[in-house]
């Protein structure tokens, strides 16, 4: 048995269970098999030794690699002569061991029969390898190590082990990487971080830092900070977080290895199982196979949510991810990355569509005209069933797939994915990811050359500037996509560019010019046949006649904008709109003075507006 680590950090849970448990087998009928699987560098080994020496009641304790130097498996015939060659002494057994694998089993028993044995089997690689071995020391009891767990043997106690949790990984940091270390507290979390807080990339992290006294830290934490090159500073000596890394990965078919590579693109921090769909290019069946069996090779992780009531999600390691994207640009060249990123791209835009469309029925202008082949989507799809819960759950990765197909190149998606998310961005003010998705998707109209597109984002962009009362830069935006609109003949985009520009003035104090764009608006979105013109512009008339005093002409416009609403199927603004009459006619019995802030857009406030003058005509 090797020595126990000194600096062996956490896992105390884990050891007192085990120990408590390995000694009450001690006095029962049956001995204790534990299998304790888990990714590479997680610390199965170490953690086996340690169980090994909390236990000293054991007589003998030994431990035994079911791998060759090489890393090849052992065969079940080299694993029981590994194990009777640790056990016999050096008068006992014949001068030959037997050739047959019962045989050895048979001398196995008999050597280890009444000892008293705590054996530990690492690195076990499948159940048929170990089942005969098991079979033949059942006096002892035993823990394995193994990367897939081993769930076919009979009666055994499974530990699937984890990272380490964050104050474990930092007090190994603290432990293994000398005095420096403990110099900057922040450092050590964000090295922690970018270790996944694996317990092998943690002390390799430390080591590296201990044995160049010019590092500090930091230096440490921005040597590791680009994803692509991190495996790479990850290696000091014969420990190599990368090789441990690969040898799992090499260890599964080409199928799943390739299905790895590729998921590696996938939206962090976790992805549906739609979205292995689309980069593999599969049924779902057969993508969840392929999920399953990574997850069951410890190359991915399967998470549940935490109300257990939505469906699973899949996700890397850290370090893992960093191999995936590794991998695929040595083995799968750009030219299939790129083909990966955009077929998830349009199942993105496919379902950032219907999902808008159910929240703003007729808000997306490119929606139309722009990436149209994308065929249809299920109704029982959470993007179609549940958007604003699916858009609240898939929001961070929208933005991240966003980002990789700017990277790529693919224009037409990065336009398309950007302005059917802007409805979403306005509706929970998330104005920080508004301004980042278009500002890439603007940059990619202007580099194809495609005014609608440029159009429809700066639009959006001018509402969101508006809302961050940067009214200058959202009347600028409003005229330019007005007359980019105009120039492609897009007089319905043009129209609600007018609706766009009045609502900066009403807010400036400036009614008269804004009542002016008001009606313009209305009357050539009524010339169009658009709804959602309609009922935008006459929300704006309704908030006007509200400021001048109106209330009875304020309350009409709100009713129009409710036909119009509900004409278009949007609950969401016939909602507002009866919502706002409501609250006109309680205001019109406390008087205009009652009034400290105003709902102009669904969920868009305008605190302080301008003052209404007296009426209740």
């Amino acid at each position: 048995m090797p020595p126990a680590l000194t600096d062996f950090t956490g896992r105390d849970a884990e050891l007192a269970r085990y120990t408590t448990l390995f000694a009450e087998s001690r006095t029962g009928t049956r001995p204790c098999v534990v299998a304790v699987s888990g990714r590479p560098g997680v610390g199965k080994t170490a953690l086996a030794v340690q169980l090994a020496h909390h236990a000293e009641e054991f007589s003998g304790r030994v431990l035994v690699s079911l791998r060759d130097s090489a890393g090849r498996a052992l065969t079940e015939r080299a694993a029981l002569i590994a194990l009777l060659r640790r056990l016999m002494r050096p008068d006992d057994g014949p001068e030959e061991l037997p050739g047959e694998p019962d045989e050895l089993a048979d001398l196995l028993h008999r050597t280890a029969r009444g000892r008293d044995l705590l054996i530990v089997l690492d690195d076990v690689v499948a159940e048929a390898q170990v089942r005969l071995l098991l079979s033949a020391v059942a006096d002892a009891c035993v823990v394995l190590t193994s990367r897939r767990p081993l769930g076919a043997l009979e009666q055994a106690r499974h530990l699937v082990l984890d990272v380490l949790d964050r104050p474990a990984s930092e007090s190994l940091l603290l432990a293994t990487g000398g005095p420096r270390m403990a110099q900057d507290p922040a450092a050590v979390a964000e090295i922690a971080r970018l270790c996944g807080r694996l317990p092998l990339a943690l002390r390799v992290a430390a080591g590296a830092l201990a044995v160049r006294p010019h590092w500090t830290p930091a230096d440490l934490a921005r040597r590791l900070g680009d994803e692509r090159t991190r495996l790479a500073a990850l290696s000091l000596g014969d420990l190599d977080v990368r090789g441990g890394l690969l040898a799992a990965y090499q260890e599964v078919p080409e199928a799943e290895r390739q299905a790895f590579r590729t998921l590696g693109l996938a939206p962090l921090p976790d992805f549906p199982l739609w979205v292995a769909e689309s980069l593999l290019d599969l049924a779902p069946e057969a993508a969840e196979e392929r999920l399953e069996e990574l997850v069951r090779a410890q190359l991915l992780e399967a998470r549940r949510p935490a109300d257990d009531a939505g469906e699973v999600r899949y996700g890397y390691h850290p370090l893992l991810r960093s191999l995936a994207l590794e991998t695929a640009a040595e083995v799968d060249g750009p030219a299939a990355v790129a083909e990966a990123v955009a077929r998830l791209g349009r199942a993105c835009l496919l379902r950032a569509r219907a999902a808008d469309a159910r929240l703003a029925p007729g808000r997306d202008r490119l929606a139309s005209v722009l990436v149209t082949d994308l065929g249809d989507l299920a109704g029982h799809d959470p993007a179609a069933a549940a958007p604003l819960r699916w858009l609240q759950a898939e929001s961070a990765g929208l933005l991240g797939v966003l980002r990789g197909l700017h990277a790529g190149g693919h224009w037409d998606l990065v336009c398309a994915l950007a302005s059917a998310l802007g409805g979403y961005y306005e509706a929970c003010a998330l104005w920080d990811d508004w301004e980042a998705s278009h500002e890439q998707a603007l940059d990619a109209a202007r580099r194809s050359g495609n005014a609608v597109a440029e159009a429809a984002l700066l639009r959006s962009v001018g509402d969101l500037s508006w809302q961050r009362r940067h009214t200058g830069r959202a009347v600028d935006c409003h005229r330019h996509a007005a007359r980019l609109f105009a120039l492609a003949g897009d007089g319905i985009g043009a129209a609600r560019c007018l609706t766009g520009e009045a609502d900066v003035l009403l807010g400036q104090g400036e009614p008269e010019r804004a009542g002016a764009l008001y009606r313009q608006a209305l009357a050539r979105a009524r010339s169009a046949g658009d709804a959602r013109g309609c009922a935008d512009a006459r929300r704006g008339l309704a908030l006007l006649a509200l400021v001048e005093g109106r209330p009875a002409d304020c309350l009409a416009e709100l009713d129009a904008c409710a036909a119009a609403a509900a004409a278009l199927g949007d609950v969401r603004w016939h909602g507002y709109a009866r919502r706002t009459a409501d609250h006109v006619r309680a205001q019109r019995r406390t008087g205009p003075a009652a009034w400290s802030r105003l709902e102009i857009r669904p969920g868009v406030w305008l605190m302080n507006p301008p003052a209404a003058t007296s009426g209740r005509g």
